[in-house]
């Protein structure tokens, strides 16, 4: 053993753990996962809230916003209830581009 890596406690040398740096992959028990950093999401301030609400009515006329979001993805969500009450999802890129629609089935 290393002189570096021990330590007396009375009287006895035990040895010391060497402070290494993080692995990305961290363990428990039988499970394992691998730390990543994450990207920052697009920020839904006010004028992009309007923006983004006006292109979701675009896509549904006559469909009332209950609320917008920012899903773990990056895309923007908006909540819709459509001209019939039918709870309707639509995601946009961060170009305001409609990517897709989701209507909720009750």
């Amino acid at each position: 053993m290393h002189p570096s890596t021990e330590r007396r406690v009375t009287g006895r040398r035990v040895p010391q753990r060497r402070v290494t740096e993080r692995s990305p992959t961290e363990r428990m028990g039988r499970h394992a996962w691998v730390r990543t950093a994450r990207r920052p999401l697009p920020e839904l301030g006010a004028d992009v809230a309007v923006q983004v609400a006006a292109a979701a009515v675009a896509v549904l006329p006559g469909a009332a916003i209950e609320w917008l979001g920012v899903d773990g993805s990056g895309l923007y969500e908006a909540h819709l209830l459509s001209a019939e009450g039918q709870p309707v999802v639509v995601h946009l890129d961060a170009d305001l581009t409609v990517v897709g629609w989701l209507a909720e089935v009750g």
